[in-house]
């Protein structure tokens, strides 16, 4: 009943809607405005006393096609405005949406961060999220000037938080499906992080966004800080509004901390497979060592048969042995080097058998030219 009520007080005329949004979209210098933070922010108060039906929406629609022509900067605010709610709400196609848009306000540089959230909320493949994360890069580092009509619209996306914290979740939605892609690509979960502490550190009540402690959150997931990205997860639930959204809300960040529960198991899981190839690898190499020194040591015995004078055969089995010595000693440096051995007994018996066999080789062939 009290739900009820509260829908019974919020505004579901043109007129009072009309009146609302046009205290937004003629603040001084719109175009500027509209490229800030701050419009959001305005917008999204503006909707709170907005109870959007599908008549209402019917009213906006038709007034946007009759009067784009007298106001496109009040018009323009209505659409975001109906795109806001309608998002959070999940009861529109938002492609379809701003496609049908395209041609009134597509001048409007943040008609692009609306398409491409549109975009993100739509398309889940991998290769339409790379391609988000790509344009969302690049319109997080752009700044400049342009004409809208006979108007001037500045714009500078690099302080942009809203902005920066779509390219960051963009980024976190992306590795969060192919974990397996992250060691290879962790400068990019790394400058991602620095963005969105960035954003949070910047105060201006960026620092009490709940989204974009969460996003900072799942970017620590997926970087392994999983201490940190719980603490930094409750920390957002904590700073979620107190309204209607809020209960549906909390349950969606949740989501993220069992979320973050497989990312750790994967990586403890993955861990445990590295160790086991490492150890597989480890064993061939050694293998090898064997198989090589035992290879000498059957052809060295063809050798043999072929030598018929005592004297000859004498230097040969000497110089076979010290050579032997000589291979001895260098699989198990071998052997060290592969297993990281420090024991210094190891270490000083490796040296005596390299020396001994040196020393063996050096006598055999002073022997022989003696």
């Amino acid at each position: 009943m009290a739900e009820e009520n509260k829908e019974q007080t919020k505004i579901t005329e043109i007129g009072s809607v009309l009146e609302l949004v046009r205290g937004i979209s003629e603040r001084e210098k719109f175009l500027e405005f509209c490229n800030t933070r701050d419009f959001e922010d305005a917008m999204y108060e503006s909707i709170k006393n907005i109870h959007l039906t599908e008549a209402l929406r019917k009213d906006i629609e038709e007034y946007i096609e009759n009067h784009y022509e007298e106001d496109k900067n009040l018009c323009f605010a209505l659409f975001f405005m109906t795109y806001t709610i309608c998002r959070k709400m999940k009861n529109l196609n938002l492609v379809e949406y701003t496609e049908k848009h395209v041609d009134k306000f597509g001048g409007y540089k943040f008609f692009e961060f609306i398409e491409l959230l549109a975009y993100y909320n739509t398309y889940f493949d991998n290769r339409s999220r790379k391609k988000i994360i790509r344009k969302v890069k690049e319109l997080s580092e752009s700044k400049g000037v342009n004409n809208v009509g006979n108007a001037v619209q500045t714009w500078d996306y690099t302080k942009h938080g809203g902005v920066i914290n779509f390219y960051v979740e963009s980024i976190c939605s992306y590795y969060e499906e192919c974990l397996q892609e992250r060691d290879d690509n962790r400068e990019i979960l790394e400058e991602a992080k620095k963005k969105i502490e960035g954003v949070i550190g910047k105060g201006e009540n960026y620092d009490k966004y709940s989204k974009y402690h969460l996003t900072l959150g799942r970017v620590y997931a997926l970087l392994g800080d999983y201490d940190l990205a719980e603490t930094k997860i409750h920390e957002a639930i904590t700073y979620i509004d107190k309204g209607e959204q809020q209960e549906r809300t909390i349950k969606e960040y949740e989501q993220y901390l069992l979320k973050m529960g497989m990312i750790k198991l994967y990586d403890a899981n993955d861990k445990k497979i590295k160790e086991v190839e490492k150890i597989k690898m480890d064993n061939i190499k050694t293998l090898s060592l064997i198989t090589g020194f035992l290879g000498f040591l059957l052809g060295g015995i063809n050798i043999f048969t072929e030598v018929k004078e005592t004297k000859a055969m004498a230097f040969l089995m000497l110089t076979y042995v010290g050579i032997i010595g000589v291979l001895l000693g260098v699989m198990l440096v071998g052997v060290k080097l592969l297993y990281k051995e420090k024991n210094k007994k190891f270490t000083a018996y490796t040296i005596g058998i390299l020396i001994a066999g040196l020393a063996v080789v050096g006598l055999s062939f002073w022997l022989l030219f003696r």
